[in-house]
């Protein structure tokens, strides 16, 4: 995350945005509510889904990716997951 408003402080000052893929002048940041945050052992909970289950899906993104948190620790987006859940006849079954 630090970097990503180096990024936008940098693209300010300059006017130049080409780091962030936009065409020029000011950025703005805008503030983004996703929802709550939830572990991997409730999103395992949730779907009972073995956590390393969950890690395969992900890499293969059929699974909501997390958000990392810190270099250890990450979390799901609650609304990713329960839309996930709400959709499983979508996804292919050879996920698993």
């Amino acid at each position: 995350m630090r970097i990503k408003e180096l990024c936008i402080a940098m693209a300010n000052e300059t006017g130049d945005d080409s780091l962030l893929g936009g065409g020029g002048g000011p950025v703005a940041e805008e503030p983004v509510d996703d929802g709550p945050l939830v572990t991997a052992a409730d999103v395992a909970a949730r779907t009972t889904l073995d956590i390393k289950t969950i890690d395969r899906l992900v890499a293969a993104r059929r699974f909501p990716a997390p958000v990392q948190l810190s270099e250890r620790r990450r979390a799901w987006r609650l609304n990713e997951v329960l839309g996930w859940l709400r959709n499983l006849d979508a996804w292919d079954a050879d996920a698993f």
